[in-house]
């Protein structure tokens, strides 16, 4: 590989990575304005740090399908890939939620 083909390599994934760290930032804003004004369900605090919702459930499936194994019985199981859904929801929809929470302007102007 050539040298100007390595740098760019470099430079794409030091964009993507700053690119993740301005992701985390948002993320880390939004979820604590929302604890803050308590504006998050109880049922969706589930993969919250320090939150045991999900440790739990996995508890819970591996105990069932221990005792479908135990017993000799069929198990199936089905899982949802949740993060696909917000593929489908319109990135105005997504602002104007952030509006109504009252989000942080620039914030809301950054995802824009």
């Amino acid at each position: 590989m050539g040298k100007k083909k390595k740098i760019k390599m470099m430079m794409m994934m030091m964009m993507m990575m700053m690119m993740m760290i301005i992701i985390i930032i948002i993320i880390i804003i939004i979820s604590t304005h929302l604890e803050k004004q308590n504006l998050l369900a109880v049922e969706q605090r589930g993969c919250r740090p320090g939150n045991k919702w999900f440790k739990d459930k996995l508890m819970i499936s591996k105990a069932i399908y221990e005792d479908c194994k135990r017993r000799n019985k069929n198990l199936s199981t089905v899982w949802i890939d949740y993060q696909k859904a917000f593929n489908s929801v319109p990135h105005s929809w997504v602002v104007k939620s952030t509006e109504m929470v009252r989000v942080n302007s620039k914030i809301v102007k950054f995802c824009k």
